[in-house]
């Protein structure tokens, strides 16, 4: 099987597409990539641990695009040079044959329009993952206001639906929303996956370290952080590991509030070294603002971080909130709720060992039944074998 993956976002920075791919390949399915080069990390195709990509059967097509920083002129100059440059490059590609054009679909959604266009052309069938909730999320972060911008947004995603043979969605909440202008028929729940790598429960320490990985922006509020930190005891501290575009504006409120020792600021880092970093928490951190797209979300952190079967300390609202409260697998509190997060903290120091421990093996079991990536690969292939292809594929 060959397949062509269109994906705005892709190694080295840390999405779970990467890993899709590489587990595809073992798979018998070649994949051939359209991305453009790391906004978020610098990248060196001179580093031999960079090279995994370029073997066996994944290769990747690097499209120019404008580099981005924090403010919107820059992320909108990003978002359109990327889809102008990904459907010029996929012209080179049309005499090349695939079986399947998948679209990752992160925002902006419209990076979409140059998988359609190929895939229209060379009448391929096309499937969509939709990761972001367009036109909602530009709402819910006071991105555009504009009701007459917002319906056009809304008429070109629905375009983008209705122009793809699936479509896949990360959470129960869109599949609802998103079937008022397509048939659910064509749409499928596929959660976010994760590779499994589970940790060996640890007691308590008197030391609390509150762990949060991933992007720094606006979807995720942190900066509520510097309010809970102020109120909290001095054994507890809150390590954050990620870049975006909120992240200044924390080290400077940090930095207002002398809360450098409380809250410590680090790099990305690597994927492979997440695990160790997970290791020394007490428990991590998930952090959603209010709005319609974010309370219908279920983000890959909570994959990520229930992959090393650690407790989860939540301020969400929606799909989120109640996955974690319904199984009982960490200590929820609504968005942008200083006091509640600050009550769930408290809930935690005072949480008896066997009750997190009763946590460690509840998370286990849902991971390995809902979101085990070896599951994803096999139902997802199930599923364009049936769906979409009508062949036998090599399982």
């Amino acid at each position: 099987m060959k397949l062509l993956l269109f994906s705005k976002h892709f190694w080295p920075e840390n999405f779970i597409i990467n890993d899709i791919t590489k587990n595809l390949q073992y798979k018998d399915v070649n994949i051939d990539v359209i991305s453009e080069k790391s906004s978020y990390l610098n990248y060196d195709k001179n580093k031999k641990k960079n090279l995994f990509f370029y073997k066996k059967k994944i290769k990747i097509y690097r499209v120019w695009s404008f580099s981005r920083s924090g403010n919107n002129l820059s992320i909108l100059s990003n978002y359109l040079s990327h889809i102008i440059s990904a459907t010029f490059f996929s012209f080179f590609l049309i005499k090349k044959k695939y079986d399947l054009v998948f679209i990752y679909a992160t925002s902006p959604i419209f990076q979409a329009i140059p998988a359609i266009i190929y895939g229209k052309i060379t009448k391929t069938p096309i499937i969509i993952w939709v990761q972001d909730l367009w036109p909602d999320v530009l709402f819910d972060l006071k991105i555009i206001n504009n009701k007459f911008i917002l319906n056009l947004i809304n008429y070109l995603t629905v375009l983008i639906y209705k122009n793809c043979d699936k479509v896949l969605v990360q959470s129960k909440s869109y599949k609802k929303i998103i079937s008022k202008y397509i048939s659910h028929k064509k749409i499928k729940v596929l959660y976010n996956p994760e590779t499994q790598k589970f940790l060996s429960y640890k007691k308590k320490k008197k030391k609390i370290i509150i762990t949060y990985a991933g992007n720094i922006g606006k979807a995720q509020g942190i900066n509520i952080l510097v309010k809970v930190a102020k109120k909290t005891n001095s054994n507890i501290f809150f390590k954050i590991y990620g870049n975006g575009s909120e992240k200044n504006k924390l080290i400077k409120e940090i930095k207002e509030n002398n809360l450098e020792k409380k809250i410590i600021i680090y790099n990305p880092v690597e994927y492979s070294k997440l695990k160790k970093i997970f290791q020394e928490s007490s428990i991590l951190l998930i952090l959603l603002k209010k709005g319609k797209a974010l309370y219908s979300t279920l983000p890959a952190k909570l994959q990520l971080y229930m992959s090393v079967s650690k407790p989860l300390i939540v301020s969400a609202d929606g799909e989120l909130n109640k996955f974690v409260k319904d199984n009982k697998i960490g200590f929820v509190s609504s968005s942008e709720d200083v006091a509640g997060l600050l009550k769930s903290i408290q809930e935690y120091c005072f949480c008896s060992e066997k009750r997190l421990l009763k946590m460690h093996i509840k998370i286990k079991s849902i991971f390995l039944k809902e979101f085990e990536m070896n599951l994803w690969i096999k139902n997802f292939l199930e599923y364009i074998d049936a769906k979409i292809l009508k062949v036998s594929l090599k399982k």
